[in-house]
Protein backbone atom coordinates (compact mmCIF):
# COMPACT_ATOMS: atom_id res chain seq x y z
CA UNK A 1 0.00 0.00 0.00
CA UNK A 2 1.30 3.48 -0.87
CA UNK A 3 0.45 6.19 1.64
CA UNK A 4 -1.09 9.22 -0.04
CA UNK A 5 0.30 12.29 1.72
CA UNK A 6 -1.79 14.74 -0.28
CA UNK A 7 -3.63 16.67 2.40
CA UNK A 8 -7.21 17.77 2.24
CA UNK A 9 -7.60 21.54 2.14
CA UNK A 10 -7.59 22.77 5.73
CA UNK A 11 -10.67 24.59 6.98
CA UNK A 12 -10.91 27.14 9.75
CA UNK A 13 -12.64 25.00 12.37
CA UNK A 14 -12.82 27.89 14.81
CA UNK A 15 -15.53 29.59 12.77
CA UNK A 16 -19.18 28.80 13.62
CA UNK A 17 -21.10 26.83 11.02
CA UNK A 18 -18.10 24.85 9.83
CA UNK A 19 -18.63 21.10 9.71
CA UNK A 20 -15.95 19.39 11.79
CA UNK A 21 -15.03 15.75 11.32
CA UNK A 22 -13.19 13.74 13.96
CA UNK A 23 -11.56 10.34 13.49
CA UNK A 24 -11.55 8.31 16.71
CA UNK A 25 -8.99 5.54 17.09
CA UNK A 26 -9.27 3.06 19.97
CA UNK A 27 -8.37 -0.53 20.86
CA UNK A 28 -10.91 -3.12 19.70
CA UNK A 29 -13.86 -3.41 22.08
CA UNK A 30 -13.55 0.07 23.61
CA UNK A 31 -16.92 1.56 24.53
CA UNK A 32 -16.97 4.87 22.67
CA UNK A 33 -20.63 5.73 23.25
CA UNK A 34 -19.96 8.48 25.77
CA UNK A 35 -17.19 10.06 23.70
CA UNK A 36 -19.35 9.94 20.57
CA UNK A 37 -22.15 11.62 22.51
CA UNK A 38 -19.82 14.43 23.64
CA UNK A 39 -18.50 14.99 20.12
CA UNK A 40 -21.97 15.06 18.60
CA UNK A 41 -23.13 17.54 21.27
CA UNK A 42 -20.32 19.79 20.02
CA UNK A 43 -21.50 19.44 16.43
CA UNK A 44 -18.64 17.13 15.43
CA UNK A 45 -19.17 14.26 13.00
CA UNK A 46 -17.50 11.06 14.21
CA UNK A 47 -15.51 8.69 12.00
CA UNK A 48 -13.92 5.45 13.22
CA UNK A 49 -12.67 2.15 11.85
CA UNK A 50 -15.80 0.26 13.00
CA UNK A 51 -17.66 1.96 10.16
CA UNK A 52 -15.68 -0.15 7.71
CA UNK A 53 -16.63 -3.81 7.49
CA UNK A 54 -13.92 -6.25 8.60
CA UNK A 55 -12.41 -7.99 5.61
CA UNK A 56 -13.51 -5.26 3.24
CA UNK A 57 -11.16 -4.70 0.35
CA UNK A 58 -8.51 -2.08 1.04
CA UNK A 59 -9.86 -1.38 4.55
CA UNK A 60 -6.53 0.13 5.57
CA UNK A 61 -6.64 2.51 2.63
CA UNK A 62 -10.16 3.55 3.59
CA UNK A 63 -9.12 4.21 7.19
CA UNK A 64 -6.17 6.32 6.02
CA UNK A 65 -8.45 8.26 3.67
CA UNK A 66 -10.90 8.86 6.55
CA UNK A 67 -8.09 10.20 8.75
CA UNK A 68 -6.94 12.43 5.91
CA UNK A 69 -10.46 13.83 5.41
CA UNK A 70 -10.94 14.56 9.14
CA UNK A 71 -10.14 17.82 10.92
CA UNK A 72 -9.44 16.28 14.32
CA UNK A 73 -7.97 12.97 15.49
CA UNK A 74 -8.63 11.46 18.92
CA UNK A 75 -6.53 8.49 20.00
CA UNK A 76 -7.58 6.32 22.95
CA UNK A 77 -4.78 4.37 24.63
CA UNK A 78 -5.40 1.78 27.34
CA UNK A 79 -3.34 0.13 30.04
CA UNK A 80 -3.55 -3.33 28.48
CA UNK A 81 -1.06 -2.40 25.75
CA UNK A 82 -3.53 -3.29 23.00
CA UNK A 83 -2.68 -0.11 21.18
CA UNK A 84 -0.93 -1.19 17.97
CA UNK A 85 -3.70 0.05 15.66
CA UNK A 86 -3.98 3.33 17.58
CA UNK A 87 -0.26 4.08 17.22
CA UNK A 88 -0.41 3.25 13.50
CA UNK A 89 -3.38 5.54 12.94
CA UNK A 90 -1.83 8.20 15.20
CA UNK A 91 1.23 8.15 12.97
CA UNK A 92 -0.97 8.73 9.94
CA UNK A 93 -2.74 11.66 11.66
CA UNK A 94 0.66 13.17 12.48
CA UNK A 95 1.80 12.77 8.87
CA UNK A 96 -1.33 14.59 7.72
CA UNK A 97 -0.73 17.37 10.29
CA UNK A 98 -4.10 16.85 11.99
CA UNK A 99 -5.13 18.33 15.30
CA UNK A 100 -4.57 15.48 17.75
CA UNK A 101 -5.94 14.71 21.21
CA UNK A 102 -4.76 11.64 23.11
CA UNK A 103 -6.85 10.23 25.99
CA UNK A 104 -5.23 7.79 28.42
CA UNK A 105 -6.28 6.26 31.77
CA UNK A 106 -4.86 7.71 35.00
CA UNK A 107 -2.35 4.90 35.51
CA UNK A 108 -1.00 5.04 31.95
CA UNK A 109 2.48 6.48 31.42
CA UNK A 110 2.38 8.61 28.28
CA UNK A 111 5.32 7.73 25.95
CA UNK A 112 7.90 10.50 25.67
CA UNK A 113 7.46 10.73 21.89
CA UNK A 114 3.85 11.87 22.48
CA UNK A 115 4.84 14.71 24.83
CA UNK A 116 4.25 17.34 22.16
CA UNK A 117 0.60 16.33 21.71
CA UNK A 118 -2.39 17.55 23.69
CA UNK A 119 -3.30 14.71 26.03
CA UNK A 120 -5.42 14.12 29.10
CA UNK A 121 -5.50 11.40 31.72
CA UNK A 122 -9.17 10.56 31.99
CA UNK A 123 -11.67 7.79 31.47
CA UNK A 124 -14.21 8.23 28.70
CA UNK A 125 -17.02 8.97 31.18
CA UNK A 126 -15.42 12.24 32.36
CA UNK A 127 -17.41 14.65 30.22
CA UNK A 128 -15.95 17.77 31.84
CA UNK A 129 -12.33 16.77 31.17
CA UNK A 130 -13.05 15.78 27.57
CA UNK A 131 -15.01 18.96 26.81
CA UNK A 132 -12.20 21.01 28.35
CA UNK A 133 -9.58 19.28 26.20
CA UNK A 134 -11.71 19.66 23.08
CA UNK A 135 -11.81 23.40 23.59
CA UNK A 136 -8.02 23.51 23.84
CA UNK A 137 -7.35 21.46 20.74
CA UNK A 138 -9.99 23.16 18.58
CA UNK A 139 -8.81 26.66 19.53
CA UNK A 140 -5.09 25.97 19.42
CA UNK A 141 -3.13 27.55 16.55
CA UNK A 142 -2.41 24.96 13.91
CA UNK A 143 1.20 24.59 12.81
CA UNK A 144 2.78 22.39 10.18
CA UNK A 145 5.59 20.57 11.96
CA UNK A 146 7.05 19.46 8.64
CA UNK A 147 7.78 23.06 7.62
CA UNK A 148 10.18 25.17 9.68
CA UNK A 149 8.68 28.57 10.43
CA UNK A 150 9.78 31.44 12.59
CA UNK A 151 7.76 31.66 15.76
CA UNK A 152 5.71 34.84 16.27
CA UNK A 153 7.61 37.67 17.94
CA UNK A 154 7.85 38.05 21.69
CA UNK A 155 5.46 40.11 23.72
CA UNK A 156 6.27 43.82 23.73
CA UNK A 157 6.00 46.73 26.19
CA UNK A 158 2.91 48.90 25.81
CA UNK A 159 4.74 52.21 25.96
CA UNK A 160 2.39 55.21 25.89
CA UNK A 161 -0.54 52.91 25.15
CA UNK A 162 -0.42 51.89 28.83
CA UNK A 163 -1.74 55.37 29.72
CA UNK A 164 -4.75 54.87 27.44
CA UNK A 165 -5.55 51.57 29.15
CA UNK A 166 -5.12 53.15 32.60
CA UNK A 167 -7.67 55.83 31.69
CA UNK A 168 -10.12 53.19 30.45
CA UNK A 169 -9.46 51.20 33.61
CA UNK A 170 -10.38 54.20 35.76
CA UNK A 171 -13.65 54.49 33.85
CA UNK A 172 -14.42 50.88 34.79
CA UNK A 173 -14.03 51.40 38.55
CA UNK A 174 -17.80 51.59 39.03
CA UNK A 175 -18.77 48.89 36.58
CA UNK A 176 -20.81 45.98 37.89
CA UNK A 177 -19.82 43.69 35.05
CA UNK A 178 -16.63 41.63 34.89
CA UNK A 179 -17.34 41.25 31.19
CA UNK A 180 -16.33 44.88 30.60
CA UNK A 181 -13.06 44.34 32.47
CA UNK A 182 -12.47 41.18 30.45
CA UNK A 183 -12.74 43.15 27.19
CA UNK A 184 -10.07 45.55 28.41
CA UNK A 185 -7.78 42.66 29.40
CA UNK A 186 -8.19 41.10 25.96
CA UNK A 187 -7.25 44.39 24.27
CA UNK A 188 -4.26 44.78 26.60
CA UNK A 189 -3.03 41.28 25.76
CA UNK A 190 -3.49 41.85 22.04
CA UNK A 191 -1.55 45.14 22.27
CA UNK A 192 1.18 43.23 24.09
CA UNK A 193 1.66 41.05 21.03
CA UNK A 194 -0.51 38.06 21.99
CA UNK A 195 -2.59 37.30 18.91
CA UNK A 196 -4.05 33.89 19.74
CA UNK A 197 -6.91 34.27 22.19
CA UNK A 198 -9.75 31.77 22.52
CA UNK A 199 -12.89 32.13 24.57
CA UNK A 200 -14.68 29.30 26.33
CA UNK A 201 -18.31 28.68 25.46
CA UNK A 202 -18.77 27.06 28.90
CA UNK A 203 -18.52 30.26 30.94
CA UNK A 204 -20.03 28.80 34.11
CA UNK A 205 -17.37 26.17 34.63
CA UNK A 206 -14.39 27.19 32.49
CA UNK A 207 -11.75 29.88 32.53
CA UNK A 208 -12.67 33.15 30.82
CA UNK A 209 -10.32 32.53 27.89
CA UNK A 210 -6.94 31.09 26.94
CA UNK A 211 -3.84 32.54 25.27
CA UNK A 212 -0.89 31.05 23.44
CA UNK A 213 2.43 32.74 24.31
CA UNK A 214 5.32 31.09 22.46
CA UNK A 215 8.08 32.75 24.50
CA UNK A 216 6.62 31.21 27.68
CA UNK A 217 6.12 27.73 26.23
CA UNK A 218 9.44 26.38 27.62
CA UNK A 219 8.22 27.27 31.12
CA UNK A 220 4.49 26.49 31.02
CA UNK A 221 3.57 25.00 27.66
CA UNK A 222 0.49 26.33 25.88
CA UNK A 223 -2.20 27.46 26.31
CA UNK A 224 -2.17 29.63 29.44
CA UNK A 225 -5.59 30.15 31.00
CA UNK A 226 -6.86 33.61 31.92
CA UNK A 227 -9.27 34.54 34.70
CA UNK A 228 -10.65 38.08 35.12
CA UNK A 229 -12.08 39.25 38.46
CA UNK A 230 -13.50 42.61 39.50
CA UNK A 231 -12.06 42.71 43.00
CA UNK A 232 -9.98 40.42 45.15
CA UNK A 233 -10.67 39.55 48.77
CA UNK A 234 -8.91 36.90 50.82
CA UNK A 235 -11.80 34.49 50.28
CA UNK A 236 -11.86 35.25 46.54
CA UNK A 237 -8.12 34.53 46.31
CA UNK A 238 -8.64 31.13 47.94
CA UNK A 239 -11.56 30.34 45.64
CA UNK A 240 -9.65 31.45 42.53
CA UNK A 241 -6.66 29.26 43.39
CA UNK A 242 -8.92 26.23 43.91
CA UNK A 243 -10.74 27.03 40.66
CA UNK A 244 -7.46 27.40 38.74
CA UNK A 245 -6.11 24.11 40.08
CA UNK A 246 -9.31 22.42 39.02
CA UNK A 247 -8.95 23.78 35.48
CA UNK A 248 -5.35 22.58 35.36
CA UNK A 249 -6.30 19.13 36.64
CA UNK A 250 -8.63 18.65 33.68
CA UNK A 251 -5.81 18.71 31.15
CA UNK A 252 -2.15 19.48 30.59
CA UNK A 253 -2.62 23.23 31.13
CA UNK A 254 0.17 24.29 33.49
CA UNK A 255 -0.40 27.98 34.22
CA UNK A 256 -3.15 30.52 34.93
CA UNK A 257 -3.04 34.32 34.87
CA UNK A 258 -5.55 36.14 37.09
CA UNK A 259 -6.25 39.81 36.36
CA UNK A 260 -8.22 41.95 38.81
CA UNK A 261 -9.45 45.53 38.73
CA UNK A 262 -8.29 45.86 42.31
CA UNK A 263 -6.15 43.84 44.72
CA UNK A 264 -5.91 45.70 48.07
CA UNK A 265 -2.45 45.73 49.65
CA UNK A 266 -3.52 43.60 52.64
CA UNK A 267 -5.00 40.99 50.28
CA UNK A 268 -1.95 41.02 47.99
CA UNK A 269 0.29 40.37 51.00
CA UNK A 270 -1.61 37.15 51.72
CA UNK A 271 -1.62 35.72 48.18
CA UNK A 272 0.46 32.50 48.17
CA UNK A 273 3.60 32.67 46.04
CA UNK A 274 2.78 30.09 43.39
CA UNK A 275 5.01 29.46 40.34
CA UNK A 276 2.10 28.75 38.00
CA UNK A 277 -0.84 30.93 39.18
CA UNK A 278 -0.11 34.62 38.73
CA UNK A 279 -2.28 37.38 40.24
CA UNK A 280 -2.12 40.88 38.74
CA UNK A 281 -3.62 44.16 39.90
CA UNK A 282 -4.34 45.75 36.51
CA UNK A 283 -3.33 49.30 37.50
CA UNK A 284 0.02 48.14 38.87
CA UNK A 285 0.61 45.85 35.90
CA UNK A 286 -0.11 48.56 33.34
CA UNK A 287 2.43 50.83 35.04
CA UNK A 288 5.04 48.08 34.62
CA UNK A 289 4.03 47.30 31.03
CA UNK A 290 5.01 50.78 29.88
CA UNK A 291 8.64 49.62 29.76
CA UNK A 292 8.51 45.86 30.23
CA UNK A 293 6.78 43.14 28.24
CA UNK A 294 4.22 40.81 29.79
CA UNK A 295 6.40 37.82 28.89
CA UNK A 296 9.28 39.33 30.84
CA UNK A 297 7.05 40.11 33.82
CA UNK A 298 5.74 36.54 34.07
CA UNK A 299 9.11 34.92 33.39
CA UNK A 300 10.84 37.08 36.00
CA UNK A 301 8.17 36.39 38.61
CA UNK A 302 8.34 32.67 37.93
CA UNK A 303 12.15 32.64 38.15
CA UNK A 304 12.00 34.63 41.38
CA UNK A 305 9.75 32.00 42.95
CA UNK A 306 11.44 28.90 41.54
CA UNK A 307 15.10 29.91 41.59
CA UNK A 308 15.16 32.80 44.05
CA UNK A 309 16.24 35.20 41.29
CA UNK A 310 15.08 38.72 42.04
CA UNK A 311 12.78 40.40 39.54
Amino acid sequence: MQLNLTQQKDIDISKPGKEIKCFVSAPLGTDLSNLVSILEENGIEVLDSSQFALGAAQITDRIIDAINSSDLFIGILNSANLNANVFYELGSATAFNKRILVIVPDEYEIPSDLDGLVSIKSDLSNREAINFALEQILNAPKSDKRVKKDLPGKTIPLGKEADIFLKELADLEKTKFEREIEKLVRLMLESSGISIISESKYKDNRSDFAVWVNELEPYFGNPILVEVKKQMTNSMVKYTIEQSRHYMSLSKVRAVMVFSLSIPADVAANIPKLPNIFFFDLSQLLDILRDKSLGEVIRDRRNSLVHGISE
